[in-house]
């Protein structure tokens, strides 16, 4: 029997997942034949990055995985598997990822910055290593979110965590046996309903700890099988979670509004109580469709209809609100007034992220993203004998019938560069590790002088240098390749494997997308967002510029570089002379306002690139001083604490620093809008018999934006093509 033979198109997180499920398969070799198929000199789609002057790491933004991300890190272990005898790439999760568990936003109070931060506690297990994961259904969540509520509570007040006195409460005689007064009270609930609360409020009046701890109490002793109880007994739990909210808010409003430690108590467990009776409220429909029933609301809207005080849980005035659009770039075109993201799949990443991580809550990787991630993935691929064909951009996808069915006839692509060689080198080396360069090796391409002086002919760096040459990843960019490569169905290819975000859809396969209204759905919903970011080297370090609160990663803060890591760790990956070595690194990302220009027009990239240069330098003339005040003055960043290394010095030493603006197609970053998950289309749903999805983009269960979700589309993608990996083995993330 033939081998079918695979395009897989795309390098980003969904491609080079779906190929690693493929290949994870005894005997893959006997039944395909994989190619993956690459614009440009390196894989990692919006996850890429690329060494510049001194080593540096460029990213395409803040790239940091998270603790529960179980399918993208196993299937990193089955890359590492690949490459125990390999050199100069990482081989294991330890030696990749390192801890990150002090987490923060920063709140504005009256115009006032001030850091909100948590230390996340240690938690059982590695990501990716197979044990079950902390807790299995939704309300088994919610109790032990309720027992971390009420430790913290505990512990801001200086209250123990032994609970109610003994001899707080009389249990009414003949029910001593099963769970002392609050089982009592859930057993009698139905008849007791009218008094219950009178009674209880006569328990809490004992003790100052009261409220939460008897809710804990009742939590663990209603049915894990939260479907099927009545709303009764739910409604004692959520009622002394609101006493404690209101006697909480009370105590606030008596410091005359300015004990931070009250009002974040107030406010957190104000989103809490709305949380879980929206949860409880929504149960049934929960447990047969799964946290996706909530996406027709935004996060905001559904803790304002389940009873939140707006001034908790509006991103104009909550920090841990906004926290998870920023991580998310929730805002609609990249407007910042316009948050915009599915309460379902809100739900579904904040208890994955805070409740289900294992080992840390965060996992920083120990170089650049292309580095730690993309690198292993394409040696084990290729060490596996999957081909990769670079410097080729998708351009047309071409419809055919075939047995009365509709399939993918021909691939057409620009082949942007000749090689000289049979097979292009990708890496160069940086500390021990092979690293993707920031622009392509040129001494490997036929036209690689004339790409190297680019549009202007100015270019004579290569990548190790100020880079002015032609950018191949460049959706407008005026360089025309060098020919048209014509894939044909049966010679060429058998089935295509489409890993592109749908926002480049309309100009690689409206043919096609004519043809399936549902895709055209799902183009037309599922929104896309420009996104920017900025990268610093710094002389001093932490402390040094006045920042005493430790490395941290912090949301929330001014837009639109809003989020801030302290990427410190990475010094000793880059190449620095010790002379001109930096004592600190620091990244910010946030949206950016924009659409996606006409294919005709010209200069886009440079125009947004000058752009984001404006709005650091407006950013960098107050913001800086909120958390570096020693390395600020009046507000301002002290530019001179800035390294430039092999940068030339200028006026303006953000010169020598880096920043981007993602506006490609393929570069923006994929939005879970409200009422759009529902359009989007799973991997063999594209319409056509020898077509699949892959992507962070696709209906994978999860659906936002991050790799795990990507990763998530690779293992569906596979099974659609192949039958494996089994749904038992894809971690499917609470979706009942």
């Amino acid at each position: 029997m033939a081998k079918q033979k695979i395009a897989i198109v795309g390098g980003g997180v969904g491609g080079m997942s779906t190929a690693i499920a493929l290949t994870n398969q005894p005997g893959w070799q006997d039944k395909y034949d994989i190619t993956l198929y690459q614009m440009g000199w390196r894989l990692g789609g919006k996850g890429a990055s690329g060494r510049g002057p001194d080593g540096r790491i460029q990213e395409h933004g803040l790239h940091i995985w998270l603790g529960f991300y179980e399918n993208a890190f196993r299937a990193m272990n089955d890359a590492f598997g690949e490459l125990q005898d390999e050199e100069a790439v990482y081989r294991s999760i330890e030696e990749a990822f390192e801890s990150q568990n002090l987490i923060g936003v920063m709140e504005n109070v009256d115009g006032d910055w001030r850091p909100f931060i948590i230390d996340y506690p240690t938690a059982p297990g590695v990501p990716g290593d197979g044990t079950p994961k902390q807790h299995e259904t939704v309300w088994q969540v919610m109790v032990a979110a309720m027992h971390l509520l009420r430790n913290w509570i505990d512990d801001e007040l200086g209250i123990g965590h032994e609970g109610v006195p003994a001899g707080a409460a009389e249990v009414p005689h003949g029910h001593e046996s099963r769970g002392g007064f609050l089982g009592w009270l859930i057993n009698e609930a139905d008849e007791l309903w009218d008094d219950a609360v009178h009674r209880i409020d006569g328990l809490m009046r004992m003790a100052e700890r009261g409220f939460i701890h008897a809710a804990v109490e009742i939590a663990e002793l209603l049915p894990s099988d939260w479907t099927d109880l009545d709303d009764h007994k739910h409604s004692i739990f959520l009622t002394l979670i609101e006493r404690e909210r209101d006697r909480l808010k009370a105590r606030f409003e008596a410091t005359a509004r300015k004990n931070d430690k009250l009002r974040r108590m107030y406010m957190i467990l104000d989103l809490m109580q709305a949380a879980f009776r929206g949860l409880i409220a929504n149960r049934r429909a929960i447990r047969k469709h799964g946290l996706g029933v909530l996406d027709d609301m935004d996060f905001q809207e559904f803790f304002e209809r389940y009873g939140c005080d707006p001034v908790n849980c509006r991103v104009e005035h909550s920090a841990p609100v906004r926290g998870f659009y920023d991580l998310v770039f929730g805002y609609e075109n990249g407007d910042t007034t316009k948050p915009n993201f599915a309460a379902g799949v809100a739900m579904r990443s904040a208890i994955c992220i805070l409740m289900l991580y294992k080992q840390s809550i965060f996992m920083k990787m120990r170089a650049g993203m292309g580095d730690t991630i993309f690198a292993p993935m394409h040696k084990a691929l290729e060490k596996r004998g999957v081909k990769f064909e670079f410097f080729h951009v998708l351009e047309d996808m071409e419809p055919t019938e075939e047995d009365g069915r509709k399939v993918v006839g021909k691939l057409r692509f620009q082949r942007q560069a000749t090689l000289k060689g049979e097979k292009y080198e990708p890496y160069v080396r940086i500390a021990d590790l092979d690293c993707w360069p920031q622009a392509p090796l040129t001494e490997q391409l036929v036209e690689g002088e004339e790409i190297k002086k680019g549009p202007d002919g100015e270019g004579t760096d290569g990548w190790n240098g100020t880079w002015k040459g032609y950018d191949l990843e460049d959706f407008w960019t005026t360089w025309k390749g060098v020919g048209e490569v014509e894939l044909e169905r049966g010679r060429d290819f058998d089935l295509v494997v489409l890993a592109i975000p749908p926002s480049s859809h309309p100009f690689l396969a409206q043919k096609l997308i004519d043809l399936s209204p549902d895709w055209q759905n799902m183009v037309d919903k599922v929104g896309t967002v420009r996104t920017l970011a900025m990268q610093l080297w710094l002389k001093a370090d932490l402390p040094g510029l006045g920042w005493d609160h430790g490395s941290i990663v912090i949301d929330a803060f001014q837009q639109p570089l809003n989020t801030w890591s302290d990427m410190t760790h990475l010094i000793n990956k880059e190449a620095w002379p010790i002379s001109a070595s930096p004592a600190s690194i620091a990244y910010f990302c946030g949206p950016m306002i924009g659409g996606i220009p006409d294919p005709s027009e010209t200069g886009v990239q440079k125009a947004a690139a000058d752009e984001v240069s404006k709005l650091a330098n407006t950013w960098l003339e107050s913001a800086p001083g909120v958390i570096w005040p020693d390395g600020s003055t009046d507000g301002a960043l002290d530019r001179d604490t800035l390294v430039v290394g092999r940068y030339k010095e200028g006026v303006d030493r953000l010169k020598g620093q880096y920043w981007r603006a993602n506006v490609s197609p393929t570069e923006r970053y994929v939005m879970s809008l409200k009422g759009s998950t529902s359009a989007r289309l799973g991997a063999a749903e594209s319409g056509f018999a020898n077509l699949f999805f892959a992507g962070d983009w696709t209906d994978n269960t999860f659906n936002a934006g991050c790799v795990e979700a990507s990763v998530m589309s690779g293992l569906y993608c596979s099974q659609a093509i192949s039958g494996a990996p089994e749904d038992k083995d894809i971690e499917t993330h609470l979706n009942d």
